[in-house]
This record gives C-alpha cells, sequence and structure tokens, in this order.
C-alpha cells in the first residue's frame, strides 16, 4: 500500500476541489508529487501542510500571484503580509456593517407608520 493521499484524498482534506489542486499546481504554488507505482500522485505532510496553507492565505483574501511569494519569504515579510491581510479584511468588514446599518435605515423608513400596512389603491 502507498503512503500519502490521493489528490482527491488531499482536496477533500484541504477543503477545495481536484480542480482546484491541479490549479495551484499549474501557478507553481504547490510541487506537483511524484505518480505512485499505480499511477496515483500522493501526497505526504509537506505537501498537504502547502496546500492548507496557500487555502488559507487564498481564503483570507490574499490574491493567488501573491501566495507563493509569501509562502516563501521569510518570517518577517510573511509578518507584514498577513498584517496587511488582516488590515484589507477588517476594512471591508467595517465596508460592510456600513452598509448593512444604512438598509436597516433604509427598511425603517419605507416601513408603513400604521400598524394594518401601506395604504391600498
Amino acid at each position: 500500500m502507498s503512503r500519502g493521499l490521493t489528490i482527491g484524498q488531499a482536496a477533500g482534506y484541504v477543503g477545495v476541489t481536484i480542480k482546484t489542486v491541479r490549479h495551484y499546481h499549474r501557478l507553481g504554488l504547490v510541487a506537483e508529487p511524484e505518480r505512485d507505482g499505480s499511477g496515483y500522485r500522493r501526497y505526504g505532510s509537506a505537501e498537504l501542510l502547502r496546500l492548507v496553507r496557500v487555502r488559507t492565505l487564498a481564503g483570507a483574501g490574499v490574491p493567488l500571484a501573491e501566495v507563493g511569494e509569501l509562502l516563501d519569504a521569510g518570517p518577517e515579510r510573511f509578518a507584514a503580509a498577513l498584517d496587511d491581510v488582516h488590515r484589507r479584511l477588517t476594512t471591508q468588514v467595517e465596508e460592510l456593517i456600513a452598509g448593512a446599518t444604512h438598509c436597516t435605515g433604509w427598511r425603517r423608513a419605507t416601513e408603513p407608520s400604521s400598524p394594518t400596512g401601506p395604504a391600498r389603491s
């Protein structure tokens, strides 16, 4: 029995599709493992860790074009990039909250003033 996970198992573990894993291979974000005797790619712990890191950064809003450089950067550059991601996400959350607050205000402004509902014509 071969060691490691197949591409489908690795994708499932990371929470992406097989197509996404292949896309990461094409972009050079994750090295494509060698095939075993039966022709299957087997993902070991190093490949799985890299997949998890790529998925985590992508899920946090880091463009895939920047992910590889960040993963290969030193700890200081990586920490600075994470700080930038945190700032961007915080700004997005604040903008969403502001938008939700405006929607609530508009909703209240359009509510009928009588308990029976809007007047019918």
